[in-house]
């Protein structure tokens, strides 16, 4: 079942209670927010192209179309998902979480300035 519930003040419980997350984004500039946040909680997203803009891991979730975006939902309905995205979540504690870009800045300063 579908639920579009609008704005919330606390986005901690709907991610642990959705079975994934679909960002079918066409249109805007840079990293999305909601994508990380959903890599974040390790939800299974399906987004497409301008959803994953800048993040790199995410290819085997990509929806460019609506119909890829009906038949990655059907087989999830169908097959069943994991409520907790192990590999999504790995991306983002190696790539994205607050130690993995301090850990960046860190060693590119390093490099330019030194220790």
């Amino acid at each position: 079942m579908l639920h579009i519930i609008g704005e919330v003040e606390d986005l901690a419980p709907w991610y642990y209670y959705a079975d994934l997350v679909v960002e079918p984004i066409f249109e805007g500039d840079g990293m999305k927010t909601k994508t990380v946040e959903a890599m974040m909680f390790g939800k299974t997203i399906l987004g497409s192209d301008e959803a994953f803009c800048g993040y790199e891991g995410l290819n085997n979730y990509l929806c460019n179309t609506a119909e890829e975006f009906i038949k990655r939902i059907t087989d999830y309905k169908q097959n069943g998902v994991e409520k907790f995205n192990k590999e999504i979540r790995a991306i983002y504690l190696d790539r994205y979480s607050e130690t993995a870009v301090l850990d960046t800045m860190k060693e590119a300063i390093s490099k330019y300035v030194g220790d």
